[in-house]
């Protein structure tokens, strides 16, 4: 450790004078300062005058100072004053106040030799002793210049006192200023080579100290025993010097030093036979060479130990780094290595192709998958031209071209062309292309490729099913409305005329009922052939839906469109064979003309389709052109459109109720539940009028959903009225009863009433529908206790086969045959054959649409059991109807 540790000090800078630091060192400032001086001048000092031949004190003070600064002054002018003191009093011959006054003048120059040792040591040192040239400037300016400038004032204080004869003043001031210079030399290295042995290790720690007990031992056998010795104890110290540094020549040089003073002092040792009238001189210069000697090849030594150690520390940076390259370098080729097989087993096993190629388009190598996707085998191919052998014939130039082009510009990322496999085949490649460098010039080129064939085919397959029909090849209406619109637009550039013409297979729906949808779609698609036949390359052909089709004709007026129509009635009815059958069809067209009837596309589709209704509804088997009367029609369609959709919200729906009676005592039997649309400008609209729309849109599930909701609300205050508990039938179409079958029983429990008092008219066409689904909702509306009815039995082909579903409860006869009662006779057997059916089934059979007397004791005299029309009552409003059932009760 460093001596200002062992005195607990730190940086002079840090020290203060309440600091406890600055009194223990000023403590041990002044202890060594007045140990070392009391022994110095106890074992040290020349008669008469005590002056010491090597006054460590001197070394001992410039230390203080070098850990201290000048705060260490005052401790060394206390233990000056001290010694001093003690010296005089010793000397004993003068008065004690002479001596007192002495000692007070020789303390202040002690102190000052420290203060100007200290400030010309910061001067020309400053650091500690670590370079030869530092020895100079120690020996000069901070040993011999201090002591220079105060001793002779220290020596003539002791001339003046009385303590030192006049005559041996010049020999006793050269004597002390060399003994202080000494002492100053042999200190301060000793303290500088402890400041920077902060450790001493072992090995160090066991050199010193053999070389110490050494030395001891050789310096006490020359200078007590054999003086020729002196040589193997400079032997010794160069010894001690060269194996622990600076810090063993200066302990060394100190032992000399000390050893060869206390021998001189007692007259032995060779110093005494080589200057026998001043042997201290001798010891003095002696020791200051000596010394001067050893911390040179101390300095020296550890100097070139510090270039040694430098240079193997530079020499084991540069092994290492080499070390490390060398090891960087390994694990970079074992790296390169792995990522050359990497790449190699990725070619091999990618599931892409890679190509090489040279500059020349030549094939340098491929990997497994090329050799699948062309067909070729790698010896087939290898070296060969890759456009020669692969790229189709008419795309050759141009690939060539860019192939070119690749070495001297930017090769597309992406792009793709077909290939021609060895068997043929075409197939479609996506290339993403890479230059080879070498030596910072394109030597070749990269590829890899992605069959996308099959991608393609599919993604061409999407783009059919979504522009054109799946079953006939028609445009469909996505396609329609683009292509259409770019008709459209071409006639208003030209200003030319425009027809469109919407076609409708009259019946086809009994096609599909009769012999099955296969043979429908096989229907569909010989009439999508004729009408491509009859049609010219530039017409427009698609099907909507169904056996709905649009012809729209460019360039086309009234007479053209009519004609073309003409054509396509008569192209489409000759019979269609399909396997053993021949089916014949009829059509019903509509017309409408651009600019005539419109300017927008979706307005002439829809005045062609009304045009086209107008035709259904006069008879079928005919065409159309757009009219204001038609037009007429369409408007009020529209706006029964666009009111069906708010209708529920604003409240503008209405159920009436018609009651039914039974023809054993006129009673009431029920009630049916029959819908009314108050419409803001068309009026009451009876559901003729607007359910078949509903259906067309979607609002018909909505509509029939309110019905039920509101009929059963209304049929359940009534009976909590106490009015007469009577069931209320309501009518479904457009959709499958099975499928509403969770929301009938879910408004039941919401409005609390019975199953029982609920009807379900389904009319025959629901009924006939085989599916087993219809079969099993009825049989669970059956077991909640509904009660269901045959609606407008007799009026289509459907009759009978409607009659196969178990759970039926009534038979409602159509009014169109109750109608014609009075007129017809085969009616009558008709009318009649239907009530005894639903006798054997078991059914109650309703007879509707009676208006006449007639009518109704025809019925009754045929055993009919129930009845309603005008006759008995009109469809009325919920409110009157509680007066009718109190009449009843």
């Amino acid at each position: 450790m460093s001596l200002a540790s062992f005195m607990g000090l730190t940086a002079p800078t840090s020290l203060r004078l309440h600091s406890r630091r600055f009194w223990l060192g000023s403590l041990v400032t002044f202890l060594l300062f007045w140990g070392f001086a009391r022994l110095g001048i106890a074992y040290g000092s020349l008669p008469p005058s005590n002056l010491t031949v090597v006054w460590l004190p001197a070394g001992i003070g410039l230390a203080a100072c070098i850990t201290m600064g000048y705060r260490a002054i005052p401790a060394i002018w206390l233990a000056a004053l001290l010694i001093n003191l003690q010296d005089f009093t010793q000397l004993g011959r003068l008065d004690w106040g002479t001596e007192l006054l002495h000692s007070f003048l020789a303390a202040p120059i002690n102190a000052s030799q420290a203060a100007i040792a200290y400030t010309l040591w910061r001067r020309f040192l400053g650091e500690p002793i670590q370079k030869i040239h530092q020895l100079g400037q120690l020996v000069a300016w901070v040993c011999l210049l201090p002591t220079a400038l105060t001793l002779p004032l220290l020596v003539a204080n002791q001339a003046f006192g009385g303590f030192l004869p006049w005559q041996e003043v010049p020999e006793s001031l050269i004597t002390i200023w060399m003994g202080d210079s000494l002492g100053i030399f042999l200190v301060l290295p000793l303290y500088d080579a402890w400041r920077q042995s902060k450790t001493i290790n072992q090995s160090k720690f066991l050199w010193l100290g053999l070389g110490v007990l050494s030395l001891v031992i050789v310096l006490t056998l020359t200078f007590v025993l054999y003086p020729v010795l002196l040589g193997i104890s400079l032997l010794a110290l160069l010894g001690l010097a060269l194996r622990v540094g600076l810090l063993g020549s200066a302990i060394g040089a100190t032992l000399l030093s000390v050893i060869s003073l206390l021998a001189t002092r007692r007259g032995l040792g060779p110093f005494i036979r080589l200057a026998p009238d001043n042997p201290y001189l001798a010891v003095i210069l002696l020791m200051f060479s000596i010394s001067l000697a050893v911390h040179i090849v101390a300095l020296q030594y550890a100097e070139l130990r510090r270039q040694r150690d430098h240079l193997q520390a530079i020499i084991n940076e540069q092994t290492n780094y080499l070390i490390d390259e060398i090891e960087a370098l390994d694990k970079t080729q074992k790296e390169l290595e792995d990522a050359r097989d990497f790449a190699e087993n990725l070619i091999q096993t990618a599931n892409a192709i890679v190509l090489l190629l040279d500059l020349n388009g030549c094939i340098l190598e491929l990997n497994p998958t090329a050799e699948e996707v062309t067909g070729y085998q790698r010896s087939e191919i290898l070296g060969k031209d890759w456009f020669e052998s692969i790229v189709p014939r008419d795309r050759y130039p141009h690939v060539w071209e860019q192939f070119k082009n690749c070495s001297s510009e930017e090769i597309p990322h992406n792009f793709e062309n077909p290939i021609i496999t060895k068997s043929g085949k075409e197939r479609y490649i996506v290339w993403r292309n890479s230059k080879i460098f070498k030596n910072n010039e394109c030597v070749g080129f990269i590829s890899f490729g992605i069959d996308i064939t099959d991608r393609r085919d599919n993604e061409k397959a999407l783009e059919r099913q979504a522009c054109y029909d799946f079953l006939t090849g028609l445009a469909n209406r996505f396609l329609l409305q683009e292509q259409g619109q770019e008709l459209l637009l071409l006639a208003k550039r030209s200003q030319e005329m425009l027809a469109v013409i919407f076609i409708d297979l009259d019946r086809f729906k009994d096609i599909n009922d009769n012999f099955g949808h296969e043979v429908g779609d096989r229907v569909l698609v010989e009439v999508a052939q004729r009408i491509r036949q009859s049609v010219r390359q530039s017409d427009l052909i698609a099907r909507l839906s169904g056996d709905e089709f649009v012809v729209i004709l460019p360039n086309t007026d009234a007479q053209g469109a009519a004609t073309l129509a003409q054509k396509l009635q008569q192209q489409i009815t000759p019979p269609i064979a399909i396997g053993d059958r021949s089916i014949q069809l009829t059509t019903s067209l509509g017309i409408s003309l651009f600019p005539v009837d419109g300017d927008d596309l979706e307005i002439l589709i829809k005045k062609a389709d009304t045009a086209m209704y107008s035709i259904k509804e006069g008879g079928r088997d005919a065409f159309s052109f757009f009219t204001a009367t038609i037009g007429q029609r369409l408007q009020e369609r529209l706006e029964i459109e666009s009111g069906l959709r708010s209708a529920i919200a604003n409240q503008q729906f209405e159920l009436f109720y018609q009651p039914q009676i039974s023809l054993q005592d006129d009673s009431i039997i029920g009630l049916e539940a029959l819908l009314r649309w108050h419409h803001p400008h068309l009026g009451l609209l009876t559901p003729k009028s607007f359910l078949p729309i509903a259906i067309e849109i979607g609002l018909m599930e909505e509509i029939q959903q309110w019905v039920l909701k509101t009929a059963c609300t209304q049929n359940a205050v009534w009976q909590a009225q106490g009015l007469k508990s009577v069931p209320i039938g309501i009518n479904f179409s457009g959709f499958q009863i099975q499928e509403f079958c969770p929301q009938i029983f879910e408004i039941l429990n919401e409005t609390t009433l019975r199953p029982q008092y609920l009807e379900l008219e389904l009319n025959e066409a629901i009924l006939a529908d085989p599916d087993s689904g219809l079969k099993q909702g009825l049989i669970q509306l059956k077991n909640l206790g509904l009660k269901i009815t045959v609606d407008d039995f007799g009026c289509s082909d459907s009759t009978l086969a409607s009659l196969q579903n178990k759970g039926l409860n009534r038979l409602k006869i159509d009014a169109s045959l109750i109608q014609a009662l009075e007129v017809d006779q085969a009616i009558q057997t008709i009318v009649s054959a239907i009530i005894d059916l639903g006798h054997k089934l078991e059914l109650r059979v309703l007879a509707e649409g009676v208006e006449t007397e007639f009518q109704r004791q025809w019925l009754q005299e045929h055993q009919c059991h129930e009845i309603q029309g005008y006759l008995v009552y009109l469809p009325l409003p919920a409110e009157d109807i509680p007066a009718i059932l109190r009449e009843q009760q």
